[in-house]
């Protein structure tokens, strides 16, 4: 049952002028490997203060927990509790941060930072991230580590597990874990566990627009159909995310798991119809489009070239791929295009190669100097954009309700 008198109070969140916070930060984190952009921390950063301010308003600080699946090496939980420090250096947060903690073995060998990394602390195992993370809060004045870490596989975790660690719950859930479609439907079962994650929690997807998890943005999409979560918005440069708006169950989100016809390579596993996929990414870029997200609705628009190529739409994808070329607009890079090339050219020809060019007039035009340095001007100017949150409101879901009616796929 819907109940207000949890709803987040995201009156607080927001900021005109976050660079001070998001430097001072990164300074402490230095080169540490991170998956963070500079958006990222931002935002991170104002949560971890705002519910520190909730907290606070007590006599008794109430202590409150956050769930990090997935830690990579620490950067997005430190980034939450670095925000409640800049309220108070005796913070009431606890953050269990559930990972494998093992990294690809080409990362191990050519990731610069990662390499860095393993000679400083041994290893990426919790012990080493531990220590790393002791190190950074000690840096911001903090006494006590609040993070936990906890080797363990998602599947095989439980909501007894999580609540043992938070028996009241969450109140801010990051995923940045979900690789497989397997993996999705796990945090999906505790998303709508109203024990894991209570009335008002949030929910972040880090990889929201990432090839690799292209089931993020349909769990997404499936969860806000459903009202179980309301969207989110905080600017251009942000990405979007959830806020739990009601306790009802959605079945599974991945049902239609099929094996990849490439080996190691599960951005191409099926997960669902090419109907339902292709449903959720022309909703949201429908939205975005309203909202003014043009760099959001280019990434969605190439997400649909990965559904038509888990489909075996090969020719299909191509031409999507052209007419994007030719629309793509000047004052965005083409990365999400070029990306969307290598990957259709991977499935043809059964070779990896990531630094494939699709070299067209086009796209020279937009590699042009002039260019490239306007858009590293544009990009800087991300530093003086606020985050200003703000729910999706009722009329943009009778709009969204309208859109599904008539939706058709570009």
């Amino acid at each position: 049952m819907d109940d207000p008198k949890y709803q987040f109070e995201y009156c607080g969140l927001s900021s005109w002028f976050h660079y001070h916070n998001v430097r001072c930060s990164s300074a402490f984190w230095g080169d540490t490997p991170s998956g963070l952009g500079y958006s990222d921390i931002a935002l991170y950063t104002l949560i971890g203060r705002v519910l520190e301010h909730y907290s606070q308003k007590n006599v008794t600080p109430t202590e409150y927990c956050i769930l990090d699946l997935g830690t990579y090496f620490g950067h997005s939980a430190f980034s939450v509790v670095y925000g409640a420090a800049t309220v108070s250096k005796d913070p009431a947060l606890r953050v269990l941060s559930v990972d494998t903690f093992k990294q690809p073995q080409w990362l191990v060998e050519n990731n610069s930072e990662v390499i860095k990394f393993i000679k400083s602390y041994g290893s990426t195992e919790p012990d080493a991230i531990g220590r790393r993370l002791d190190l950074a809060f000690s840096q911001i004045g903090l006494t006590r580590n609040p993070v936990q870490l906890l080797s363990r596989d998602v599947l095989t975790l439980t909501a007894g597990d999580l609540l043992a660690f938070a028996p009241k719950g969450y109140r801010l859930i990051m995923v940045d874990c979900a690789k497989t479609p397997e993996l999705m439907n796990r945090i999906v079962q505790f998303l709508t566990d109203s024990r894991v994650c209570p009335m008002g929690a949030i929910a972040l997807f880090q990889d929201l627009f990432d090839w690799h998890a292209p089931w993020n943005v349909y769990a997404l999409w499936r969860l806000f159909k459903e009202g179980v979560f309301s969207l989110v918005r905080a600017g251009t440069a942000v990405t979007p995310f959830a806020e739990k708006a009601a306790v009802r169950k959605v079945g599974t989100i991945c049902d239609q798991i099929k094996e990849s016809p490439l080996v190691t390579e599960t951005w191409c596993t099926a997960f669902t119809t090419l109907e339902n996929e292709m449903a959720a990414l022309d909703e949201f870029i429908q939205i975005f489009r309203g909202w003014g997200y043009i760099g959001a609705v280019l990434k969605l628009r190439c997400l649909k070239v990965g559904a038509l190529l888990r489909d075996g739409r090969l020719d299909e994808a191509d031409g999507m791929i052209k007419k994007l070329d030719q629309i793509w607009p000047a004052q965005f890079a083409d990365y999400a295009l070029q990306n969307a090339y290598c990957r259709l050219q991977h499935l043809r020809t059964g070779q990896k190669d990531l630094s494939l060019i699709l070299d067209t007039p086009a796209h020279r035009f937009r590699s042009s100097f002039v260019l490239k340095k306007l858009r590293y001007m544009w990009a800087r100017l991300m530093y003086l954009r606020p985050v200003r949150c703000e729910r999706m409101s009722q009329v943009d879901s009778l709009v969204r309700t309208s859109i599904r009616k008539r939706v058709s796929v570009h």
